[in-house]
C-alpha cells in the first residue's frame, strides 16, 4: 500500500514539472515502477501537445552525445599540446643537455667541420635519450609524431634555400665548414630540428613497440630528463600503453 502511495505522488509530481525539469529525467536511471510511470506521464505530456524532445531516451542520446563531441575535443586538445610539449623537449631540451656537455665537447672541437660534427652526434645521442626516458616516464603517444611538423618545417626551408647550391651540402652542414653567414641557416634552423625530432620520435616508437618495458631502466635519468621539459604531458596507464 505505501509502494501504491508513492508511485501515485511521483506521478503527481512528473506531471507537476515543468518541460526543462522532466526533460532532465533520465529513463535508464529510474527504477522498473518509476519507468512505467514515466513512461505513462510521457504519453500525457505528448498527447496534451508537450515537446516529444523532452522524453528521457531522447535526450539522453544527446546529452550522451554532447558528451562524446566534448570527449573528442579534449583529446584533440590534449594531444595537440602533448605535440607541442615533445616538440619544445626534442628542440630545446636537447639544446639544453648539449650546452651543459658542451665544456666536455670543447676539449675534442679544434675546427669548425668538428663542430658540425659533433652537433650531428649531440643532435641523435641526446634525442634518443629523451625520447626513450619520455616514452617510459609518461608513455605518451604524441611522441612519435613530431617529426611530422619537423619535415614540414624542413620541406619549407628547403623549398626557400634551395636557391643557395646543392641541397645537400646547404642542408647537412658542410657549406657551413666552408662559408659562414647565411649559407649556415638551413643547416641550424632546418636540419638541426629535423634531426632531433625524428631521432626523439623513432626513440619513442621503439621504446614503446618494445617487449621489454624496463620501468627501471634508469629511473634517476628517466625523471631528470623528462621530469625537466615535460612536467605536463598526461601519463597513460599501463594497459593504454601496451595497446598502442
Amino acid at each position: 500500500m505505501t509502494v501504491e502511495i508513492d508511485l501515485r505522488r511521483l506521478e503527481k509530481d512528473y506531471l507537476a514539472m515543468s518541460a526543462e525539469e522532466f526533460a532532465l529525467l533520465r529513463r535508464d536511471d529510474l527504477t522498473q515502477e518509476a519507468a512505467e510511470i514515466y513512461d505513462r506521464v510521457a504519453a500525457i505530456r505528448i498527447a496534451a501537445g508537450d515537446n516529444p524532445a523532452v522524453e528521457g531516451a531522447p535526450i539522453g542520446s544527446s546529452t550522451a552525445h554532447r558528451d562524446k563531441i566534448a570527449d573528442s575535443a579534449t583529446r584533440i586538445l590534449r594531444g595537440c599540446a602533448g605535440l607541442l610539449a615533445n616538440t619544445l623537449g626534442a628542440v630545446i631540451g636537447v639544446g639544453i643537455l648539449k650546452t651543459l656537455s658542451s665544456p666536455l665537447v670543447k676539449l675534442f672541437t679544434h675546427s669548425r667541420g668538428s663542430i658540425i660534427l659533433t652537433e650531428w652526434i649531440g643532435s641523435i645521442v641526446f634525442a634518443a635519450l629523451l625520447g626513450v626516458s619520455v616514452q617510459r616516464r609518461w608513455r605518451t603517444r604524441s611522441a612519435r609524431w613530431i617529426w611530422i611538423p619537423a619535415l614540414l618545417w624542413f620541406l619549407l626551408g628547403l623549398a626557400v634555400y634551395s636557391r643557395l647550391g646543392n641541397p645537400l651540402l646547404t642542408f647537412s652542414g658542410i657549406a657551413c665548414v666552408h662559408e659562414r653567414g647565411v649559407s649556415c641557416i638551413p643547416y641550424t634552423v632546418f636540419t638541426v630540428i629535423l634531426v632531433r625530432c625524428s631521432v626523439y620520435s623513432l626513440a619513442a616508437f621503439l621504446s614503446a613497440r618494445s617487449n621489454r618495458q624496463h620501468d627501471s631502466f634508469h629511473p634517476a635519468l628517466s625523471h631528470i630528463l623528462s621530469g625537466l621539459f615535460l612536467t605536463g604531458l598526461p601519463k597513460l596507464d599501463k594497459d593504454q600503453s601496451e595497446k598502442q
